[in-house]
């Protein structure tokens, strides 16, 4: 993951706790840097606002790399170490686009539910785009061996029987059949979507 901090006008903004945790396990203290840190032990980045900062800063974890695990027949999955440090020891898996299941840390999902309530009410397609989420998200618990239990409707909407991959998006995770992970990425022209991506205005 990359622990990113970005500025923030807002005086009652917080950092969710597990993030927090985290900053406070490698620095001892939880203070804030003005400079970007590496921890070795981890393979994470941390940049930090001064504690002089004029704005509130928020820490926002990026989840990164690709991990391939395995699901028991009962639904119980092991998660990367790296992403469970971010969840924490509850969080949110919903259903996803492209046929796999997306995780979200409780603080991203409650942004996505605000999003989602903002939808016009009187729009097919909203209610439906809401739905399709909403109705499909669960929270899960990690337990003592570092699992979670996969809803068994989940784990048919994604086709998860054994082998699963973990990939890192940005603000959420996702969770493949390694199957379709394979064949979705068979298809992935990258350079064809490069082209498509400065029509929305990213130039790298």
């Amino acid at each position: 993951m990359l622990f990113l901090c970005l500025p923030h006008k807002s005086s009652d903004c917080q950092i969710p706790q597990s993030i927090l945790k985290f900053v406070k396990k490698w620095d001892g203290h939880g203070r804030k840097y003005q400079k970007v840190g590496w921890i070795p032990t981890k393979g994470h980045f941390v940049a930090e606002a001064a504690e002089t900062s004029p704005l509130r800063w928020v820490v926002i974890a990026m989840f990164m790399g690709r991990y391939n695990h395995t699901i028991d027949p009962k639904g119980r999955l092991s998660i990367p170490s790296r992403y469970r440090e971010v969840l924490g020891d509850e969080f949110v898996v919903s259903k996803g686009m492209d046929g796999c299941l997306f995780v979200y840390t409780n603080e991203a999902w409650k942004d996505f539910e605000a999003k989602l309530a903002s939808l016009p009410l009187v729009n097919e397609e909203a209610r439906q785009f809401a739905r399709f989420f909403l109705s499909g998200a669960q929270y899960v618990t990690v337990d003592k061996q570092g699992r979670i239990l996969v809803p068994q409707d989940l784990r048919e909407f994604a086709c998860l029987e054994k082998d699963v991959v973990f990939a890192g998006t940005g603000n959420r995770a996702e969770l493949w059949s390694l199957e379709k992970w394979n064949e979705k990425n068979a298809q992935l022209d990258i350079n064809k979507i490069s082209q498509g991506m400065v029509n929305l205005g990213l130039t790298i």
